[in-house]
């Protein structure tokens, strides 16, 4: 496809106006970290535009935002992606093309269970990375009735702009490099698990650029190859909660169980 003028700078204004594309803040470069998180764009001009993170779940699907795929779908108007998982973004990266599928009753990013999920499909499978983990149905419910959440850290990662304050104001510096964050447990609702981004409690989180990126759970030696949740949205400041969708719900099973086989 071809979009007017200056096609980098249109996409990322249109996104950061109408939805909550996030990055990663506070947080630590990611090397080989994460081989299977990746980040997407589209084809415009001969060259991928640079849009959202994600995860590898399957050697053909890769779990993404719902907003971010229905986004590109409803207004760029196409269902064509393209994924890299090499550690820095470029146009000189390894890329897998795929379709876009969103969750049919995706709507928005408001409400208990929004269906803010959706998956590109490769037309090859992808070689060499070992797929994330998907964890059962109620996972964090369970987690939660054992109080076993209480104080549990979680770690992100995706690509995207870092966060910068100058006299208590965010600002963003662009950025095509994998990162990874650890954030702490604040509570669990719906569709949503609610982490701190408080780096006063040397918390870490999410801001513009990494919608759709993993939330694993765990962090450092006790990190586990289970995706909890997804990238999606923050507090306007980046500074206290960061709210990420999750994926052991009904709502996101039925719509992957289509895609990947589900434990």
């Amino acid at each position: 496809m071809r979009l007017p003028g200056r096609p980098a700078a249109l996409i990322c204004t249109l996104l950061m106006l109408v939805v909550p594309v996030l990055a990663i803040t506070y947080g630590w470069m990611d090397g080989n970290r994460h081989p299977n998180v990746g980040v997407w764009g589209i084809r415009a001009d001969g060259e991928v535009q640079q849009l959202c993170s994600g995860t590898l779940i399957s050697p053909t699907v890769f779990l993404t935002a719902g907003h971010c795929a229905y986004y590109v779908e409803q207004v760029l108007g196409t269902n064509r992606a393209e994924v890299t998982f090499d550690a820095t973004f470029s146009q000189s990266a390894a890329f897998h093309a795929g379709t876009i599928h969103v969750h049919p009753n995706f709507s928005s990013i408001r409400g208990p269970d929004p269906a803010d999920i959706a998956v590109i499909v490769f037309d090859e499978p992808v070689v060499g990375i070992t797929p994330a983990a998907l964890p059962p149905v109620g996972f964090l419910d369970q987690k939660f009735r054992e109080e076993k959440l209480k104080n549990h850290l979680f770690t992100a990662a995706g690509y995207g702009a870092m966060a910068q304050f100058q006299h208590g104001a965010p600002g963003f510096a662009a950025s095509a490099d994998r990162r990874y964050v650890v954030s702490e447990f604040l509570a669990l609702t719906g569709g949503w698990l609610h982490v701190s981004e408080n780096p006063a409690t040397d918390n870490g989180g999410t801001c513009y650029g990494d919608s759709g990126g993993p939330t694993f759970f765990g962090a450092g030696a006790d990190e586990t190859p289970y995706v909890v949740a997804t990238t999606s949205k923050g507090d306007s400041m980046y500074r206290a909660s960061d709210v990420r969708y999750r994926v052991d719900t009904p709502t996101a099973h039925e719509f992957l169980a289509q895609y990947v086989t589900l434990p």
